[in-house]
């Protein structure tokens, strides 16, 4: 009896399993499911147009986050995507009213996808038409604030709840020094633990701090100046200062930088702080550099920026930290790694070399691990000389 209960349930398993198959089929759910990611990336590049547009979204930054997105997956080679991608936001201006309509459109368009695959799978009629328009207006407006509002709850929440999120460290003379992503730096030695809070001892409104390069040309200017090309009227705010990244300390001097082109820095152990604010020139507009690596050396500065596309190398003068020699380079690097025998930069599936300090760098060198090219992360040398990349797939 007990067997024929087993066989019996295992019939039905197999029965409702065909049904379902079959169902699945007799619904075109594979093609009803295509239509909708179809909708989905129609209705993406126009909003990212009206967000550049009207939320006053810098398309180069927009550019950089996509890319370590893609570069998180593993997608390291996104280059064409990326090109794509820029010429089409380059169009917001021509665009904005037209995309405005289409922004509209594809949402009720992949809304009305949505409503119609799950009416035909589950046998709903249809609804009426002012019913309709009723859920796509609470859709358009209402949701959007509440999923805004929440998240932004939830992360606070979180920010309040979750322990410190340490973003580098140094350990120098015996004492660990321990950098979180807000700007608190924490010194812990054998007489207890100092905290300093960075961006309450930095005077943001002091005058004279940018450095502003221009890969394109090859222009550098270190003071500014009234009638420099390189200086719009519109050049970005310190209102948004992004995650601090790197910590580099080298006896009393300490160095910290953020994604959005700030170094921070003492000259005295950290009594008193100082900045430099570094802004790239672009075709359109002027906008804060983002800090990929720096390394600091007896009497200057290397540092590596990017745009997510390609990369510049940037020597610094370690005294006030302007921009003594720049070193634009064809694609994007991530990382900068000092060795006896030189300064090592690593991108994907390949590196260069410095052996003056960064003043000069060697043509790429290949380092792809047969036919993928990972992403490097750091580069070091074992006990017999050779190098050791640490790369991120």
């Amino acid at each position: 009896m007990p067997l024929r209960k087993v066989g019996s349930f295992f019939l039905g398993l197999l029965d409702l399993l065909e049904s379902s198959f079959q169902r699945f089929l007799r619904d075109g759910l594979v093609v009803r499911a295509n239509a909708v990611a179809y909708a989905a990336v129609l209705a993406l590049i126009p909003a990212l147009a009206m967000l550049v547009k009207f939320a006053s979204i810098d398309r180069a930054s927009l550019q950089i986050q996509i890319a370590r997105l893609l570069a998180a997956y593993g997608i390291t080679e996104s280059g064409r995507l990326l090109v794509m991608l820029d010429e089409i936001l380059s169009r917001a201006n021509a665009i904005a009213g037209v995309g405005t309509i289409f922004v509209l459109y594809s949402a009720n368009n992949l809304i009305r996808h949505l409503e119609d695959a799950c009416n035909h799978v589950f046998r709903a009629p249809d609804r009426p038409i002012l019913f309709r328009f009723a859920i796509y207006i609470a859709s358009f407006v209402i949701l959007p604030a509440l999923v805004f509002g929440a998240s932004g709850l939830y992360r606070q929440t979180v920010a309040a709840l979750s322990p410190p999120a340490y973003v580098d460290l140094s350990f120098t003379n015996g004492n660990l020094y321990l950098l979180e992503s807000t700007g608190v730096l924490e010194e812990r030695s054998i007489d207890g633990v100092q905290i300093r809070h960075i961006m309450d001892s930095v005077n943001l409104d002091a005058p004279f701090r940018e450095r502003i390069y221009d890969p394109g040309s090859r222009r550098v200017l270190n003071r500014i100046s009234p009638d420099s090309s390189l200086t719009p009227l519109d050049r970005p705010g310190l209102t948004d200062i992004q995650e601090f990244r790197n910590l580099r300390i080298d006896g009393k001097y300490i160095l910290l930088s953020t994604e959005s082109g700030l170094l921070v820095f003492s000259e005295d152990g950290g009594i008193t702080w100082d900045f430099r604010r570094y802004l790239v020139k672009t075709e359109s507009a002027l906008r804060n550099a983002l800090i990929e690596d720096v390394i600091l050396l007896s009497d200057r500065i290397v540092m590596l920026t990017g745009d997510g596309l390609q990369s510049t190398l940037l020597v610094l003068s370690r005294r006030n930290l302007s921009i003594i020699d720049m070193n634009p380079l064809e694609s994007a690097y991530r990382s900068l790694n000092a060795l006896p025998d030189g300064i090592y930069a690593g991108g994907n599936g390949k590196y260069r070399v410095s052996r003056d300090q960064g003043f000069s760098w060697s043509n790429p060198i290949n380092a792809s691990f047969g036919n993928r090219n990972e992403l490097i992360q750091s580069i070091h040398k074992n006990a017999q000389g050779d190098l050791v990349f640490m790369s991120r797939s």
